[in-house]
Parts: structure tokens; sequence; C-alpha cells
């Protein structure tokens, strides 16, 4: 469906505004910090909009396990694993640096750190629904799994324990795919532009509101800026905004 492409576009939008202004500044390219002031605009629903995307573009069903993992290996972790191992490992052999503590430590760091994070989440996350919806498979044994894998990497990210392969990342966001993959059934209402103007002006009302009370909007990319409290409104910004962009 069109808005589909639409949304996967705005959402990169997003993603190049949030990363801008500190590639610039640390390029000494220009100064385009003024662009981090729009981050409020979309910060708090960016980053779980493309995990609905996800979960309504993918298929949960039909699959083994081991079809399953490595078909989303090969679409998540090959490139992240190039990108993050293969380019070092290539620079030290271009420079005849052949210490293989060297070599380790690239693939050590990948391992605790994940690489992308968004990649390293995604592909958890994907098998953590892909196995919840095989062995639970009702709604609202779903929605409660999901939910309580988001309470825990909260929890946990508070508790500031390690967040190794982004798990917490993946905790936390896999709700988003529930949402999307059970909003394949509920595809029209989706496509209501009443209701994505209904949500845009939801959005903006809170927006002005947390802005007014000068309350701190919960938002998750690369730092994980949820806690407990937070999560319902956590959750309902995901939801609106997510609509809206759609």
């Amino acid at each position: 469906m069109h808005w589909v492409d639409i949304a996967k576009a705005w959402l990169i939008i997003c993603v190049i505004i949030t990363h801008m202004p500190e590639i610039a500044t640390s390029n000494k390219v220009c100064d385009i910090s003024w662009m981090a002031n729009l981050r409020p605009l979309f910060s708090a629903y960016f980053m779980p909009a493309f995990f609905i995307l996800n979960g309504y573009c993918s298929r949960f069903e039909g699959l083994s396990l081991k079809t399953f993992v490595l078909k989303t290996f090969k679409s998540l972790m090959i490139l992240t694993m190039l990108v993050n191992i293969g380019l070092p490992w290539f620079s030290y052999i271009r420079h005849f640096n052949f210490n293989w503590t060297d070599f380790a430590h690239t693939v050590t760091n990948f391992i605790v750190g994940g690489g992308s994070w968004f990649l390293s989440a995604l592909f958890l996350s994907r098998i953590a629904y892909f196995l919840l919806k095989r062995y639970l498979r009702k709604p609202i044994f779903l929605v409660a799994s999901t939910l309580l894998l988001l309470v825990g990497g909260v929890v946990l990210n508070t508790a500031n324990i390690k967040n190794i392969f982004s798990f917490e990342h993946a905790l936390v966001m896999t709700i988003f795919l529930f949402v999307g993959d059970y909003a394949k059934n509920y595809s029209r209402i989706l496509d209501s532009k009443l209701l994505s103007v209904l949500c845009i002006v939801s959005f903006i009302l809170v927006e002005i509101t947390f802005s007014f009370l000068g309350i701190r909007q919960p938002s998750i990319y690369g730092k994980i800026d949820v806690w407990f409290s937070s999560i319902p409104i956590f959750i309902l910004m995901s939801l609106i905004g997510s609509q809206a962009c759609f």
C-alpha cells in the first residue's frame, strides 16, 4: 500500500535529522544544530513506527524457527557485520596490522555492542515475537507477554544492566512488532484519513502540553529514555505518532 512507502520515507528523514547535527559537528562541516530542535516532533514515535511497519510487512507464520532465524539473519545481520567487523578488518590488513588481538577486539565489540543497535534489536525482537506467536497465539496473551518484555527492558535499563547486543532495546520494542502484525487485520482503519488527522492533532496537543509543563517526553533510539512511570505515555505517543505518519 502506498502509505507504507510514504511512512518509510518520512521515518528515514527523521533518522537523518536525528543524526545529522552530530555528524556535521564532528566532521566540522557546518553548524546545523538547529535540526536538534526538530526532534521533539518525532522522537517519541519514529523508532517504534519502524518496528510497527516491520511487523506489518512481515510474515510470522508458516516457517520453521530455523528458516525464520536464517532469513532474518541474512536480511539484517550480514550487512551490519560487514560494516562493523569487515571494514575494521580491511583497514587492519590494508595497514599491515596483523595483530590478532585487534581482530578479536573488533568481534568482541560487535558481540557486546551489537553493531548498529537498531538492526541488532530488530533481529532479536523478531525472533522473540516469532516464538511468542508460535506458542501463545491468542492476542490477549501476546499483548500481556510483549508488555512484560517492555517493562522488563525498561527496568533492566534503569538498573544500568549492560545492554549486550542491544537486547534491552529488543525487549522494549517487541510489542510494536505485535502492533504491526495485528494491524494487518485492520488495514482499512490504517487507511483512514480522519483517524490520521485526529492522531496528528492529538500528538500536537500532547507535545504542547509537555512543553508547557516542562515534562520530559519518553523516547527510544540509541538510548532508552523510558522510565517505569512513563511507559503508558510512551506507548500512547508511539501509537498516536505512528498512525499520524501512516
